[in-house]
């Protein structure tokens, strides 16, 4: 049966011309043009922000090639709108995907730095959606879905909102009387056609990257707080459906003070735009709130929260929370013990293709895992070996997907017999991880500086090391057993140096 069913993980890929650029901006939308010149003495009406070569960089970002993605989006930079207060709130969106590359490298330093740039901004400018025009109202989507998902049907039963790409927004001064008084540099205040919903999405992104990129240490760090109190004061129109995106952003930057009841709370309120439409970054509450979930161990609850955001961000096109849904959803299944199959993968392969190279690759992964859980040995290596050819010689191969890759491809090799390569390809995993890749050692490194720097006493310092030094526990090597085999000599050594206990 199992076999039968997931017949279709060990077919070729097809080679094709792929046409990346119509997905080039996450959700999938055709790019517009840059609003027209302003009538009479209002504002003048600027290029659209971000512009297209910040969109086209998505081009090689989603065919998994991050090393010519890091250098169209740095170059993408470049040319973010500047004024005499420095760098504006798109530059958000260059620092947030210049981190996802670094991310998806397992150069987890270097994303981190991008992260906290990206929200150094937004705190520059926490009132920027206030300076937005907003329209006053949603609309239900209309019409037949461009690419509808093929792999279920969400059980929530909520109406799709209608979202525009683009709102026009105001920077600069409105008084300048007030700047010569008190002091500063003049600006005289110019529309932007202003890429609203990516900025917004950056801004989520980056949050909840740093969240788990900071760990236990997320809570003493001064930026945690800073961007709490921000986050908090929800500042757009009071009343409008635009408070939704305040409230998951404020859920996102409490999932770094570790009190997850808190930040489940705000991301609810932020499921709905106007507790009425499901909108673009419904997906991402989801994937949180199945996180969480998974956390507690709540593996049904988990398995249906993932799999919902996975209707969500495939509607709205975010393949990158599409991704880490069913890579969640298949952990909590495998957690739960279900020895069946979870045959949204199949169709959900197949309705990838042509769109993201390491979104295909992963769920030929994730087929993989649940196959040789099931025993089905050969057919778990046939998913792999479409793994294998999706992800050719692409960068996507060396970083965290290769890394996941090489793991499940040791597992179905010691299951079938083959040590040799079971063992060349789990010595290619941990390499992966031991050399900056493990989510684990980062927090461990972090924990480190924090208590060699002084941010944290000792008392707190012993309850950070606990928690990054302990013995993977059953949970641990369900969830993540690439994590649990990372050996202890390569922990803290400047706990060892010090002799704290």
């Amino acid at each position: 049966m199992h076999t039968r069913i997931f017949a279709a993980c060990a077919l070729s890929i097809v080679a094709c011309t792929v046409d990346l650029r119509a997905q080039a901006k996450p959700g999938g939308a055709a790019k517009g043009t840059a609003g027209a010149p302003a009538i009479g003495g209002s504002p003048a009406v600027r290029r659209e922000a971000p512009g297209d070569d910040y969109f086209d960089a998505f081009v090689p970002y989603y065919s998994g090639e991050y090393r010519v993605a890091l250098a169209a989006f740095q170059n993408a930079a470049k040319g973010g709108i500047r004024s005499t207060d420095g760098r504006w709130v798109d530059s958000i969106c260059y620092h947030a995907m210049i981190g996802e590359c670094y991310y998806q490298m397992g150069s987890l330093p270097q994303a981190l730095d991008q992260y906290n740039s990206a929200l150094k901004i937004y705190l520059a400018y926490q009132d920027w959606m206030l300076r937005v025009s907003f329209p006053p109202n949603l609309a239900v989507q209309t019409g037949v879905l461009k690419n509808p998902v093929n792999w279920g049907v969400s059980n929530r039963n909520v109406a799709i909102g209608k979202f525009d790409d683009k709102y026009l927004a105001l920077q600069g001064h409105f008084n300048n009387q007030a700047v010569l008084e008190r002091g500063g540099a003049l600006s005289d205040p110019q529309q932007f056609p202003l890429h609203v919903k990516e900025i917004v999405r950056c801004v989520i992104l980056s949050l909840r990257r740093r969240a788990e990129l900071l760990g236990p240490v997320g809570p003493y760090d001064p930026m945690t707080t800073m961007l709490v109190s921000a986050c908090s004061r929800k500042l757009t129109t009071p009343g409008h459906w635009s408070q939704t995106w305040c409230d998951v952003q404020l859920g996102m930057a409490l999932l770094a003070t570790g009190k997850s009841p808190q930040a489940a709370s705000e991301l609810e309120r932020g499921l709905l735009a106007g507790g009425q439409f499901e909108h673009p970054f419904s997906c991402a509450v989801l994937l949180e709130l199945g996180r969480i979930a998974l956390l507690d161990g709540k593996y049904d609850l988990a398995t249906n929260l993932f799999l919902e955001s996975t209707y969500s961000a495939g509607t709205f096109g975010q393949l990158d929370v599409l991704e880490e849904a069913f890579r969640g959803a298949v952990q909590a299944h495998l957690a739960a013990g279900r020895r069946e199959p979870f045959t949204a993968l199949v169709p959900a392969a197949a309705w990838s293709a042509r769109l993201s190279v390491p979104l295909r690759a992963s769920l030929f992964v994730l087929m993989a895992d649940n196959l040789s859980q099931l025993g089905e040995t050969q057919q778990a290596l046939a998913a792999l070996e479409d793994a294998r050819r999706e992800i050719g010689r692409h960068d996507a191969g060396s970083g965290a997907l290769g890394a996941r890759f090489q793991y499940e491809l040791a597992k179905v090799n010691f299951q079938s017999g083959n040590l040799p390569a079971g063992n060349k390809a789990l010595a290619a995993a941990m390499n992966y991880q031991t050399n900056g890749g493990s989510l684990r050692l980062f927090h461990t490194g972090l924990v480190d500086a924090a208590w060699t720097s002084g941010s944290v006493k000792d008392r707190a310092a012993d309850q950070l090391y606990a928690d990054v030094l302990r013995e993977p526990t059953p949970r641990d090597w369900s969830l993540n057993a690439m994590e649990a085999l990372q050996p202890w000599s390569r922990r803290s050594p400047s706990r060892w140096k010090t002799g704290l206990s």
